[in-house]
């Protein structure tokens, strides 16, 4: 039921409170504090989607120059916000992927570029690597190891500017900052469909008609219409159900990624004795080439969280049930040949969210296909690590300027991101 007096008219309207939506708002109303924005979310509360969900890393590794830069330049301002007091739980523990021959081989291309791009990493060879706790280095010979075609690891590439983050603390600050400005949350409310309407209403049936210009004027609700001057579609996976009923492309996919959180006493040594790899003495965020395991150790919860970046197979859904099968069948016999202390260790609990992917470069897209319409999407999973960059590139396409202003003082292109006008390199170095 809608109040009398509750304002159903804005002049910015976006849909979604992640991470993406919020730093936008945020950003939004710190160059004008005059504008009347609200964020719109069918959860109970900021970053209750698919961000409370991640696995919540960082990293600046990455072979496209566009990726470094927006990561780059928001990991520097989470290290700011923190600086000034707001707790984000940040860990520079790094990141570090385990590579066979064939795989560090494979990686020369995207490894040049990181070079090239100034990423700060080192490659660590077999013998830097026996540090690990329980680490298998040699897993290949057993006859578990063939039928999985595991190879020795040869080295590991090590990302020093990463490590992890709170998801809903990151999140938590840009509402905090975004309701200091004067903003308006509404939370629990499900958007059904964006308002399409001609410029010149004439009452006829079927309006807009395809001779009438047509433009976005909000939102439909359940209870109500919310209209809004431009409309920002922030939405993740979602975006999808309110684009492609009105023919536009967010060009996204969503793929459910699940996240296992798994505990033991053999673990210990891994959570909070593995020093050598950086100033916390924890074991990096860890990622074996072979199927895309990854594996983060979480101090805080005396547990370690397992995922998996699987690609064929998995199909491009919005099927968001955990699979503890998917766990006990697919990754377990990989990891306990790596790390064998994961055989005695107990599957705590698990949730399943889905990836938002552009499945063309892996860049995201910040474009406007219409002039009241705006479009932030892609994240393709790293969307905590570009938020920051993210929320100032969308604010500068809303004013129309052409360069956004990253922190701390790094300009960027903002039609880099868009669609006709993108000018992106593909990135070749994922999970």
């Amino acid at each position: 039921m809608v109040l009398m007096s509750e304002n159903l008219n804005f002049d910015v309207i976006i849909v979604g409170a992640g991470v993406f939506g919020m730093a936008t708002a945020f950003y939004l109303k710190q160059t004008d504090r005059a504008l009347n924005v609200a964020v719109i979310d069918r959860e109970g509360g900021a970053g209750e989607g698919n961000t409370c969900k991640s696995a919540a890393g960082f990293r600046n590794t990455f072979s496209s120059p566009e990726n470094v830069m927006l990561t780059n330049t928001s990991i520097d301002k989470f290290a700011d916000i923190e600086k000034k007091g707001f707790g984000l739980n940040t860990k520079m523990c790094g990141y570090l992927w385990l590579m066979t021959d064939d795989k560090f081989k494979k990686s020369q291309d995207a490894i040049c570029a990181m070079k090239e791009n100034g990423v700060d990493f080192a490659v660590l060879f077999a013998e830097e690597l026996r540090n690990i706790p329980g680490l298998n280095v040699d897993a290949y010979s057993s006859d578990e190891c063939k039928m999985m075609g595991l190879s020795r690891i040869k080295c590991g590439l090590l990302g020093k500017k990463c490590g992890s983050i709170d998801p809903g603390a990151i999140v938590s600050y840009y509402e905090s900052e975004f309701k200091k400005l004067g903003g308006v949350t509404k939370y629990n409310t499900k958007v059904e469909s964006l308002i399409l309407d001609p410029e010149e209403k004439f009452d006829i049936p079927g309006e807009p008609l395809v001779w009438q210009e047509p433009k976005i004027t909000g939102v439909r609700t359940a209870n109500s219409e919310i209209h809004a001057k431009t409309t920002i579609i922030a939405a993740g996976v979602w975006a999808k159900e309110l684009l492609d009923p009105i023919g536009i492309d967010g060009h996204i996919k969503p793929k459910k990624r699940q996240l296992f959180q798994v505990k033991g006493s053999s673990l210990e040594p891994l959570i909070k004795n593995c020093p050598g790899y950086n100033e916390l003495n924890m074991l990096p965020f860890t990622i074996i080439q072979k199927a895309g395991i990854y594996i983060k150790s979480e101090p805080r919860e005396d547990c370690i969280y397992v995922g998996c970046a699987d690609n064929i197979g998995r199909a491009f859904s919005f099927d968001c049930e955990p699979e503890r099968d998917y766990y006990e069948n697919s990754i377990l016999p990989v990891l306990v040949e790596v790390f064998p202390q994961f055989k005695t260790a107990r599957l705590e609990s698990m949730i399943a969210g889905s990836y938002a992917y552009n499945t063309i470069d892996k860049n995201p897209y910040i474009f406007k296909p219409m002039r009241d319409l705006v479009v932030v999407s892609g994240d393709s999973g790293s969307g905590i690590m570009k938020c920051d960059a993210v929320g100032r590139i969308a604010t500068a396409l809303y004013w129309g300027e052409e360069y956004a202003i990253l922190y701390p003082n790094v300009p960027f292109r903002v039609s880099k991101l868009g669609v006709e006008t993108r000018d992106v390199t593909f990135e070749r170095f994922v999970i």
